[in-house]
Order: structure tokens, then sequence, then C-alpha cells
């Protein structure tokens, strides 16, 4: 497995610098802003970019507002409900976002928390916490384990040269070495933003291909297609 030291050897010469310039303590520094950033943007694409964690919690009578799991990343990935029988696999159902085609004329969330349907619930993502609509009752079924969180997992940040390096980043370390130079040299005003960000997006490009899987990627061989004309 390729650690942090061999992006780091590829982002100096690439950069055209050596450890005076381009330091461990930058390379780090660097590298955690790129994969943080790298992992949001994959993710923000439908793309698994961190372990999913399941949680479960137990509602309580007339709250509808809860925080999310200490240990989560960005967003969640989804949330689902079952105040009927949780131990039943076959009644949770996913909420949907709260979105403006859920409101109706001249009713808003307070009405929701009333009057949206149990059977549809909506979730409505509030910074560092999200509502349940409707609001949870007791009158409900049960309350117990009746909301299932799936949510993507803190990634651990790199501290050394030598940790190993982590998916997503882990698909291709030289290019993630060269999102580090392209840090490096934004930090010294020797590319715009613009450029910066542009590496990113196309970094982002090449993991998905990879991690979908089209055709693309140069770790996946295509067969040989004869048609008769290439001889």
């Amino acid at each position: 497995m390729a650690t942090l030291s061999d992006s780091a050897k590829i982002a100096r010469q690439l950069a055209s610098t050596s450890a005076t310039g381009l330091t461990t303590t930058l390379v780090v520094d660097f590298s955690n802003y790129a994969s943080m950033k790298l992992r949001k943007m994959l993710i923000d694409k439908g793309i698994d970019a961190c372990p999913v964690q399941e949680s479960t919690k137990t509602l309580v009578d007339g709250q509808g507002t809860y925080l999310y799991p200490a240990d989560m990343f960005y967003v969640p990935k989804y949330v689902e409900i079952n105040w009927w029988t949780p131990s039943d696999q076959s009644l949770w159902v996913q909420t949907d976002k709260v979105a403006e085609s859920n409101l109706l004329p001249n009713k808003g969330i307070s009405w929701l928390r009333k009057n949206q349907s149990a059977s549809k619930p909506l979730i409505d993502y509030r910074g560092d916490y999200y509502e349940i609509l409707p609001t949870p009752l007791a009158s409900f079924r049960t309350l117990t384990n009746a909301l299932r969180i799936f949510y993507y997992l803190q990634p651990t940040l790199y501290t050394a040269l030598t940790d190993t390096m982590t998916y997503p980043e882990s698909l291709d370390y030289f290019s993630f070495g060269e999102l580090v130079k392209n840090l490096y040299l934004y930090s010294l005003e020797k590319i715009t933003k613009d450029d910066m960000e542009k590496s990113f997006i196309q970094e982002v490009g090449k993991l998905v291909s990879i991690i979908q899987g089209d055709g693309s990627s140069p770790t996946r061989a295509k067969g040989l297609r004869l048609t008769g004309f290439e001889f």
C-alpha cells in the first residue's frame, strides 16, 4: 500500500522543489485538505467516499429535532423511520428531504409538524441537527429505536508521511500528489484558485470513472474487437 510519502515525492517532483520548500508539515496539511475536499465532492456525486455507519435512535414524544452522530462526516447518507414495528425490516420507510414540492401553498414547516403523513415522513437538514416531520408522538405505535440513520464516518487525518494512504486517494496516489502540488503552488500564488479548483474537478472525474468502472479507467482492460476493417 502506498504511503503519504509516495504522494509527497510526486508533489515535490512536479513542483520542482524539495522537502525544504514543500515541507512535511505542508504535505500533511495539504493532504488532509485535499482528502476532505475529494470526499465531499465524491459524496455530492453519489459516491460512498467514506465508510458508512448505521445507527438507531429512540425518538422522544413531542420532540422533532435531533443532533447528528458525533462521528459523522459531512452529510448523512439517508434516514429511515419505522414507528410501527422496528423489528419488521419491511416496514422501514426512507425519509424524503423537505423541499418546495413538499410544501402546500401558505403552509410551512409548522403545518408539516402536525399534518405530514406518518407513512411518508420528511426530514429537514439544518446545520448540525435535523428535524423529523411529522413530530414524533407517543400515540404512534412505538418510538423505541424508531429512527435509523446511515451516515459517513469521519475520516482519520494524516499525521505523518509514513501513514498509509486511505480510500479514495489510495486509488491514484500519483494524481493525489498532483493535487498536493497544486495546493502548494496556490499557496505561493503561482497558480490561480480557478486552476487549483479545476485540478480537483478533474481528479474527481478520474476517481468516479475508476469507482464506477465505466470502461474509461486505465485500470480496466478493454477486449480486442475486430471488425474486419483492421486488415
